[in-house]
């Protein structure tokens, strides 16, 4: 949707890059005017960005403007006025062999009648176009807005279940092997726990893993060693 640029009356109020390049786009069109001797096509909204960027040069072409005004109304004072004479239709004449043969006269009433009403149903139709298009963004807009957010729930919900998952047992440590917190691993004879994802070796300093059941010791005489101490 357009930048409503009126709404900003100072720099400092310009809310994100895409409204400063909104701004310097309407002042560097004013300033072209100006430059082309065109200053009076410069319209509402690019007068108030250019008075926002640019103040100084905002005054000098609005003087410079004035002054120009002035002479031609200076000049059409002294000047006399022309005739005008109503334009009509000849005999079996066309719309088109007319404006081309009375493009400078005035135009009969009913002739600026019909341009006026269909001007003013070309309008009520691109109006309600509009309304229909501006309708149908909001859907766009509330549907984005729904499905970013049910996106950020399941990404939460893949969070949680990844962090709390339950204990999975994977056999013997193997180095080549990519493990996840709450996985184990026999290691040395050991039980061993991993408490972040991505753990190092078991039984090195800061590897992420826990020793959960130690190694038991060794029987004697080739007997099983199970039990209490002899």
């Amino acid at each position: 949707m357009a930048l409503d640029v009126l709404r900003f009356n100072t720099f400092a109020e310009l809310p994100h890059a895409a409204a400063i390049a909104r701004f310097d786009e309407l002042a560097a069109s004013a300033r072209q005017k100006a430059w082309d001797k065109k200053a009076e096509l410069i319209n509402e909204e690019e007068w108030h960005c250019l008075r926002v960027l640019d103040p100084d040069s905002a005054r000098t072409i609005h003087r410079d403007l004035r002054e120009r005004q002035d002479e031609q109304q200076h000049q059409k004072q002294s000047s006399p006025a022309p005739t005008v004479q109503l334009a009509r239709f000849k005999d079996g004449e066309d719309i088109d062999a007319f404006f081309a043969r009375c493009k400078s006269q005035a135009m009969p009433v009913y002739v600026v009648a019909a341009i006026y009403e269909n001007t003013l149903e070309a309008f009520k139709t691109l109006s309600a176009r509009n309304s229909a298009l501006e309708k149908r963004v909001q859907e766009l807009e509330a549907r984005a807005s729904e499905k970013q957010s049910l996106e950020d729930r399941v990404r939460e919900l893949e969070t949680w279940i990844r962090e709390n998952k339950s204990l999975e047992y994977f056999g013997v440590f193997d180095g080549d092997q990519r493990y996840r917190r709450n996985s184990a691993v026999t290691f040395d004879g050991a039980l061993w726990i991993s408490r972040v994802d991505s753990p190092g070796v078991p039984g090195t300093d800061n590897s992420g893993w826990t020793c959960a059941v130690l190694r038991g010791r060794p029987g004697r005489n080739g007997q099983d060693h199970r039990g209490n101490d002899r």
